[in-house]
């Protein structure tokens, strides 16, 4: 995923689909909870909050969209979107902690009001699904990577990540770094170099922090920032790991003594036969200290259910080793009885246990393990009547000589029916094959063919059925679900082909695809060629332009289209057309501000016609800073990262660009001590053909100095500094330099990193 696609996602959460509701509430944007502080960025969800669907434009942002305000304790907040039910909103910087009012206004008139609890510090970080969960939003602080992450650069550098979310408050500083932020990776604690306010995106903080080197090989771990010692919401992040382990996770039945292994059968409380928990996250901690993600999104677990036996969670690679303890975060727990709710109160949320026996594991490791709750441990009754949750978890390897019993899944038709003790016969198969078998159906879900829910009076002697269940030592099934009318219809799947358009005929409204690839259909012979056929209710669209009509398709281009189904021809009922991206470094500039070329190289010196491409600029060609700022062409120099979409001349390595995203460049030269200002934070590099650039610092720099080479040493160490000390030592002596970052539309450089070495 490229860097401003990455950014962009962070911050298209007003696009988010979610369920509404009568009622206003606001959330943190990144993890839908209650924390909210001054500056952080909101979503507030309801019914008629907005006449129509708007988002901001500019900045400053506007405080009505859409025709509503949002007011938060009386001042109106910036907003960045507004639909009739969802509203993204910041909190206004001073907004004091305690409870607010927050007031949705319409300009008819109409309002809707709530209290929100703001505190002084309420963070949350943005994951890449924009669930709050999983996959963090952390980036490579030097390259804008996403991970696997390896814990050294390849200079011996300590990795720098960059992590984003909102709510930092004030404990957040542009100056200098809070105690009162820290991050913990796998459970291990991070250096944290930066955290406070992301300069380029409002509302969006930035917590810049050395990935600690314990953390090596072990694949992915949780991430948890906290702030004055309250964790924020579990993210995870991926290391790069070479020799793996495999473990599979599994969620088996609960237990009813932590001594005894018995699986439940029933319900050991009279007065409960539902228990459901919900966990946020579950990690195994190695004999070091480190914490390995198990789950990696929320998981209920319905513990007194025969269903949710040996459930398999995922297959985990994880570093060999020995593992001797369970850590895990509970966020609810619902009790009921004959689907009455039973008050039970979550008295601990955090689980942290010791291993029976330690989980020792090579490289050439393949087991499965199961996690269960001790339920007769977990559960007490209060003297109210109520009950309280006290987690017990138990971890074991799942052993391969105690089979699990054998699921019976079968199609047959119904012989008889007992509707007093819910037991059926069903005839499996037909003539001398024919056999009987027994079916306890008191506890079993009945559905129809099509999904839906029925009740055992709508069986019917003669139906045909499918029967899912346990064989028990009576020879009976004990069917857990039974399908009225046979196995029910799965959902057609989509057909989905991509390919180049080699003709278009727009009177017949057809096309023929050279196809590359086809999803949703298995055909006997690979699919090379297909008539690509559309009507009146036929969508297109452009990745780039948005929607578009059917004489905008150009031969040569790639697109990708979804189908009714798959046939010659085949109806579409979508087509997008794909733009080609061109990334690399920029090798030449001379045909500025008309083109440029650019070399799929790592280094602009490496000069290969063949391989290189020539970009053509016009005046629509859209130019940006991975922040979003805009460039002109002549900010495009030599040796600078780009990305560039558009649309290629055919048989050629031109391509007009529609867009492009510069990603960085690298100056390289010398710095002399008269031209250093150390208030402004700018100084100037000299390059070796003369050119002048000045450049500018802040906390965000990351600056890394060698000292002089003396003799043949070719590796030399590197000592990180603060931007400030940095200044003050190339005012004093001259420098050689490196310098990677960005060019404001004034020529001005904004340092990323600094590699600077003492001039003899």
């Amino acid at each position: 995923m490229k860097p401003l696609t990455i950014l962009c996602t962070l911050f298209l959460f007003c696009l988010l689909s979610i369920t509404t509701h009568a009622q206003q509430v606001s959330v943190n944007a990144a993890d839908y909870s209650t924390n909210l502080a001054p500056g952080a960025l909101a979503s507030a969800f309801g019914a008629e909050m907005a006449a129509t669907t708007e988002a901001a434009t500019t900045l400053p942002l506007p405080t009505q969209l859409a025709g509503t305000r949002v007011l938060v304790n009386g001042k109106a907040a910036p907003l960045l979107f507004a639909s009739p039910s969802q509203i993204n909103y910041q909190l206004p910087e001073g907004t004091p902690a305690g409870n607010v009012e927050v007031v949705v206004e319409r300009s008819n008139g109409n309002r809707t009001r709530e209290m929100i609890t703001v505190k002084t510090a309420g963070f949350a970080a943005f994951s890449f699904d924009s669930t709050g969960t999983g996959n963090g939003a952390i980036l490579d602080g030097r390259t804008f990577r996403q991970g696997p992450h390896e814990i050294q650069t390849n200079r011996g550098e300590a990795t720098i990540l960059a992590l984003f979310g909102t709510g930092l408050g004030e404990a957040g500083s542009k100056s200098f770094v809070s105690s009162r932020v820290r991050v913990f990776v796998g459970g291990i604690e991070a250096k944290v170099q930066y955290a406070g306010p992301q300069p380029d995106f409002v509302g969006l903080d930035q917590i810049n922090f050395e990935l600690p080197a314990n953390v090596a090989n072990y694949g992915t771990l949780p991430v948890v920032v906290k702030v004055d010692e309250h964790p924020a919401n579990s993210i995870t992040v991926d290391v790069a790991a070479n020799e793996m382990a495999t473990l599979s996770i599994a969620v088996e039945e609960s237990f009813t003594s932590s001594s005894e292994i018995a699986a439940l059968r029933v319900s050991p409380f009279s007065d409960i036969d539902t228990l459901k928990v919900t966990l946020k996250t579950v990690n195994l901690v190695s004999d070091t200290g480190v914490e390995v993600a198990v789950i990696t999104a929320p998981l209920t677990v319905d513990l007194l259910s025969p269903e949710a036996a040996a459930k398999l969670v995922k297959r985990l690679s994880i570093k060999p080793g020995t593992y001797v303890g369970l850590a895990a975060e509970i966020t609810e727990v619902m009790a009921a009885y004959k689907g009455k709710a039973v008050p039970m109160t979550l008295a601990n949320k955090s689980v942290q246990q010791k291993l029976r026996e330690p989980l020792n594991l090579t490289k050439e490791t393949t087991i499965g393990v199961s996690f269960a709750f001790d339920v007769r441990a977990s559960v007490k009754k209060q003297e109210d009547g109520s009950y309280s949750f006290n987690p017990v978890m138990l971890l074991a390897a799942i052993s391969p000589s105690v089979p699990s019993p054998a699921i019976q899944k079968f199609e047959g038709k119904i012989k008889s029916i007992d509707a007093t003790t819910k037991q059926i016969e069903v005839v499996k198969g037909e003539g001398s094959r024919a056999t009987t078998i027994a079916v306890d159906a008191s506890k079993a879900r009945l559905l129809t063919r099509e999904g839906r829910p029925a009740d055992f009076a709508a069986l019917k002697v003669g139906d045909k059925v499918e029967i899912t269940g346990l064989l028990n030592s009576k020879g009976i099934v004990e069917a857990t679900v039974i399908v009225i009318g046979g196995a029910i219809t799965p959902p057609s799947r989509p057909v989905i082909a991509t390919g180049t358009i080699n003709s278009i005929n727009l009177t017949g409204q057809s096309l023929e695809l050279a196809v590359e690839s086809l999803t949703g259909v298995q055909t006997l012979v690979p699919v090379r060629k297909m008539t690509i056929k559309w009507d009146d209710k036929t969508k297109f669209a452009d990745d780039l332009r948005g929607a578009i009509t059917p004489d905008k398709l150009l031969v040569g281009q790639r697109l990708t289209t979804s189908l009714a189904s798959f046939a010659e021809p085949s109806l579409a009922t979508s087509i997008l057309v794909l733009h080609p991206h061109v990334t690399g470094i920029v090798a030449d500039t001379k045909g500025l501000p008309n083109s440029f070329v650019v070399s799929p190289y790592s280094s602009a010196a490496i000069l290969l016609p063949a391989r290189q491409s020539t970009i053509k600029l016009t005046a629509n060609t859209k130019i940006k800073t991975v922040a979003g700022s805009d460039l002109k062409p002549g900010d495009i120099t030599v040796g600078s990262q780009i990305d560039a979409v558009g649309d290629l001349t055919p048989g050629t390595n031109e391509l007009t660009a529609e867009y492009i995203v510069v990603l960085g460049m690298e100056v390289k030269g010398a710095t002399s001590t008269t031209e250093v200002d150390v208030q402004t934070k700018t100084f100037v590099v000299t390059t070796d053909s003369g050119a002048k650039v000045k450049v500018t610092v802040n906390v965000r720099t990351v600056v890394g100095i060698t000292p002089p080479a003396n003799g043949p040493i070719t590796i030399l160490p590197i000592s990180l500094v603060r931007p400030d000390e940095f200044l003050k030592l190339i005012a004093n002596k001259p420098y050689t330099v490196s310098v990677f970052g960005l060019k404001d539309s004034s020529g001005v450089m904004q340092a990323a990193t600094i590699r600077a070495q003492e001039k003899k």
